[in-house]
Order: structure tokens, then sequence, then C-alpha cells
């Protein structure tokens, strides 16, 4: 009998509170990390500049003059009058298009045509926020969408820049550091240099975030910013949320110098009126104040609730599941294919069909796989089964998927070999492998960009794509990976998978365009990242539901209670049926509220359980426990 780790529960009432919140999005110390070929961002999501341009020499890590709270060091890109430097590839795809806000201090000589540039911009297209060194002075814009080429001289837009505040800039003064802040609240962006608003026009136009910001050079390798940088942050907030806040928490204020600012420590002291914290002073950096395992010091730089146990969101799931698993083998219905795991369905169309007996990756009889013909005709298989769908979006919630399988074409076309599609229609999971050119390409969407995130490029040198091969796309957190026979080929990054997939579909498109010329074998979905030893294993033919360690016990993970009503989650796997037991003492648990309890789909089972008329009914303190 496999049982649950006990948890008590305590029939007490509950604070709510609707504070507002400012949240640390991405943070960038600039220098005090004492690189300066890369840009860190220390606010937990790894969104850093990973790239750079120009001549690194001309860059300098300097520690006088600086005006930032709390910081210790800067970063010069004029040491020798004309850098000509900049960073780019931070992702800010999956930050929202409102209610945002970025910050950074900034110093220039002066602001002559051989000097302006761009400071910092939130994207590589046109209609990302941009803070510029313009002719007038400091500037923000917020283009519109472009049609044709934004990296031509000039730029080729539907519509001209729109400025946020003064037109080509504002408020400059030379030698003179400055906190340069947008804001982005209730869809309208606004302008402030040193805390002070520079009024209309405010643009609404709405940004566009992608996977390439840039820091002190534009997009495409030109107007580099010639000055000193520090201390920039991205910070999101609630609606309503005071400019003056904002400011200043994109300024590090920390009024008892600990660490925190004082924002954050202010969400703490309001939270439980009454208690223990009412000063500044009272919130220590190292404390733990919601109990969810994690320091005030380190929820201030995830930028998650430091009130909210349940911020950060913590995946219930702790070992590898496989979601679905194709081995093809079972060829009983032509238009058919039955995944080995939970029967999931899936459509065999277009024109695809089961190889012959011996057909599949091994060669030995008995192994089939999906072959998709010789020429794109639409052919195609395709699977929307509604438990299936919430097994894989409850995968992606915590970005996390991964796909492994074999291959083996027939020609190379403009084709796809997998593609999970959205109910916006936007790929959130796809490869083309490869593309008529000859290259990989692996695409994901976050659900809150204009577009999908791509890692591409050449194959392994010698590789015969018409052979069999093994093949591993991973999407864990911020890793982006491509495996091929076992071995990392290309890699990534970029946070964030939509939780909307609407349908699988192999050799194809959702459309069915772009079929694949070639066959597919051992198709499987894991729920999250592999170890090097099985990814060794798969690619040495290993079975993907080899890799799967018998259930652990289920734990319970949440537990909430209104009135009489009260709700149990727990972990769990598809085919698992449990019995929820309940005791006063911790000794005695054979009484039992529900018995025959059929797990839910994915990796956690939530029943709710009415205790009018029990002998739970009024009780202060009780306990549960689950078994399988």
């Amino acid at each position: 009998m496999k049982t649950s780790k006990i948890t008590l529960f305590t029939l007490t009432a509950c604070i709510a509170s609707g504070l507002a919140e400012i949240t640390t999005y991405a943070e960038y110390h600039l220098g005090e990390d004492g690189q300066t070929a890369g840009i860190i961002d220390s606010g937990g999501q790894n969104l850093n500049f990973t790239s750079s341009t120009g001549d690194l020499a001309n860059v300098a890590i300097q520690t006088d003059n600086i005006v930032a709270t709390g910081s210790t060091a800067y970063l010069a890109t004029d040491v020798n009058g004309s850098a000509n430097v900049g960073w780019f590839s931070a992702n800010f795809s999956n930050l929202p298009t409102d209610d945002f806000a970025v910050g950074i201090f900034v110093q220039a000589v002066d602001n002559t045509l051989d000097t302006q540039g761009l400071v910092v911009s939130l994207g590589s297209n046109a209609a990302s926020v941009r803070i510029n060194l313009a002719p007038n002075g400091w500037g923000v814009s917020v283009l519109e969408p472009v049609i044709g080429d934004p990296l031509a001289e000039p730029p080729v837009l539907d519509t001209p820049a729109t400025w946020v505040g003064p037109v080509d800039g504002t408020g400059f003064v030379a030698d003179t550091w400055a906190h340069l802040v947008v804001i982005r609240s209730g869809g309208v962006t606004s302008f402030y240099i040193d805390g002070v608003d520079q009024g209309d026009p405010d643009s609404v136009n709405v940004p566009e975030h992608t996977a390439s910001g840039h820091m002190s050079v534009n997009p495409g390798g030109r107007q580099y910013f010639d000055g000193k940088l520090d201390e920039m942050r991205v910070v999101t907030f609630t609606p309503g949320e005071a400019a003056a806040d904002i400011i200043a928490a994109l300024a590090g204020i920390d009024s008892d110098d600990d660490g925190l600012f004082d924002g954050f420590e202010q969400k703490i002291i309001d939270a439980v009126p009454g208690d223990a914290f009412e000063t500044l002073a009272d919130v220590l950096p190292g404390d733990d104040f919601d109990g969810d395992t994690l320091s005030n010091i380190e929820e201030q730089s995830r930028g998650t609730d430091p009130t909210d146990s349940e911020d950060p969101k913590t995946d219930p799931s702790t070992q590898l599941q496989l979601l679905a698993f194709w081995d093809f083998n079972d060829t009983a219905d032509p238009a058919v294919a039955l995944d080995n795991i939970a029967g999931y369905s899936g459509s065999v169309q277009g024109g695809a069909v089961f190889t012959a007996d011996a057909g599949g990756r091994t060669g030995a009889a008995g192994d089939f796989a999906m072959d998709f013909g010789a020429t794109d005709g639409g052919q195609s298989m395709s699977v929307d089964n509604t438990e299936f769908l919430e097994a894989i979006n409850g995968s992606t919630e915590f970005d996390h998927l991964v796909v492994s399988f074999w291959q083996k074409n027939t020609a190379t076309g403009n084709s796809v070999s997998f593609n999970f599609n959205s109910a916006e229609g936007i790929r959130v999971f796809q490869s083309h492998l490869p593309w008529g050119n000859g290259n990989i390409f692996f695409d994901h969407w976050n659900g809150t960009s204009q577009s999908y995130t791509r890692v591409a490029g050449a194959p392994p040198a010698g590789l015969d794509f018409t052979e069999w091969h093994h093949y591993l796309f991973v999407k864990d957190g911020a890793t982006k990976e491509i495996y091929i026979d076992g071995e990392l080929s290309l890699s990534g990054d970029g946070l964030g998978l939509a939780t909307t997939i609407t349908s699988l579909n192999l050799g194809a498109e959702s459309s069915g365009l772009r079929s694949l010329q070639g066959m597919i074998d051992d198709f499987a979905i894991f729920d999250r990242a592999l170890t090097a030893g099985q990814i060794t294993a798969l690619a040495a033919g290993a079975s993907p539901d080899s890799l799967i360690a018998p259930p652990a016990d289920p734990e319970i993970t949440n537990i909430t209670r209104d009135g009489n009503m009260v709700t149990l989650t727990w972990s769990s796997n598809s085919t698992d049926i449990f019995t929820v037991f309940y005791s006063f003492d911790l000794i005695n648990f054979e009484a039992d509220l529900e018995d025959g309890i059929a797990a839910d789909a994915g990796s956690t089972t939530t029943r709710t359980f009415d205790l009018s008329g029990t002998d739970l009914e009024g009780v202060e303190k009780v306990f549960f426990r689950v078994e399988r």
C-alpha cells in the first residue's frame, strides 16, 4: 500500500488582501559582476544579454562618481571616445505588454550626431520600447508595427515613429547622470527623467517585446551609445500602481540599506495588520515571511511575491513522466495510431500509412513506423484528444516539454516533423527537420509575445538524413536544446510555453501543409528534461517507457477550505485509484472520506469534500492521508 506524506490542516481563517504589487522582472547591475562580454540578469530569470558586438576593449568597469542606490560599479562604453560596442539577445518576449516599466541610469558627454545612439531596447523589432540619445536629448519611442525592412536606412515603416514625451528627445545635460524611466500602464506609455514626467504625447502604441533585447546598440549594429550605464531594472506591477512607487523600485531605493527595496518591505509590513512587522527595520533579508522556503531576499531577486506561499507556483510532479508514446506497432486500424500509455488516438490522414513489417527503425520483425510518403501531399497524423491536451498543457504550464523520436527522410523539402499548435494559430512547439535549405529549426511560443522564438542551425557534419537517427527536442525553462543521436547539436534559450495547445500533428503543420518526406518511429513525449544517461539510452535504442520509474508515493501538495468545503490536491499518475483517510491524532487513520477516486489526467489530482454532517464538521485540527 502506498501512502502520502502526512499534512496538517488547521481549520482557521485566512487573511486576504488586495495589495498593490511591484515585482522585479529583470535586474542588471552593470559592472558589479566584473564582466563586460555579457550582461548578467540578477533577477532570477536568466534574461542575460549573452552576445556582444563591437570592440569590447573599449568597455571599462568604473567605480567613481556613482549615483545609483547600492551600486558599486558601472559600465563605461566611451573609454576611447568612440567605443562602438553593444550587447543583445536578452529575451523579453514573455514580458507583458502592459503594466510594466524599465529604468536605467545613464550619462553621456554630448548628444552630437556622432554620439547619438540607443541606450536600451526591449526587442529587436521597430515596435519595441526604446530609450535613445536623440538629436534633442534623451528620448523614448514606441513605433507602430513594421512593414518592410526595420533595419534599412531609414527603416521602412507603415507609420512614422511615435515619440513618448517631446519629439526627438529632451532634458539632456552633458556629463550628468540621469535616471531614465519608461512606464507602460493602462495602455499608455510615459517617459520620466529623474522622476519628472516628460509630458505629452504619451504613446498608446502596443509594444512588441522580442527574444533579442538590445543595450548600447540598435538592432543591425549601428547607432551605438557612447557613455556610461548603471543599474537597469525591469518591473511589472498591478494596475493602478503609483508612478512614484514604480520609479522608486526601479531606482532601487533601500532606506535601511539591508538589500531589500522599500516597496518590497512595505508589502510585507502591510500584509498582516497588527503583526510584528511594523517598520522597514523589522523586515530582514534572510527571513521567509510566507514560509515557501525562499528567503525575502531570494523572493526579491526572483521577482516573486514575499506574502504569497504559492508564488512561485511549484510543479507538484517530482518524477519524470511519459505523457504519450507511439511505437506504431499496432496496425490493426490503418486510420488510427494508438499510443502505448493511455491509448490516445492519432488520426492517420492525407495518405500517411504504416510501413510494412520490419519497416521500423530497428528493422526487426514486428517493428513498424509511420510513413508520410515521398512528396509533400498533406500526409500527417493528428492528435486532439482532450485528456492528452490537458496533460500536455499541464506540462507547458511549468515551461517544460521534451519530444523524442526516430526519423528517416526520403527527401529534403520545406517540411514539418512535429507541430504542437495553439488555439491562437501559433506554433507552440515545432521543428523543421530539416528545412529545404538543410538547416534544422526548433520554434516555441510563450503565449504572450507577438511571435515564436527560434533556434536554428546546420546539422552535424556528415549527418545523412536518409538514415535512421534519434532526435530529442528539449524545452526546460530557459534551456532549449536539440540532441541528435545522443549528442547536443543546437541550443538556445527563451522562457515560457503557451498552455493553449489544441493539437499535435506529426509529419505536417496543423493545416496538413509542408508534410514530411520520410518516416517517424517511437515518438514519445516527456514532461521534463532527461538526464544525460537517459538521453544516451534513448539514442542507443532504449524504449521510452523503460525510462519511467515506479510511481512515487502520493503527496498532498495543497489544502484549502471554504466553509464546510475542503479541497485537497495530491501528486498522482493518470492510472491511479486513491482513498483519502483522516485522523484526529496522527495514529488512527482508519476512517476514510472517500475511496475509489480515479486520478485526474496529468501529474496531480484535486478533489473537494463536503464536511457537512461528518465527524469533521467544526473540528479545528485534522490530518489527511492519501493511499494508492
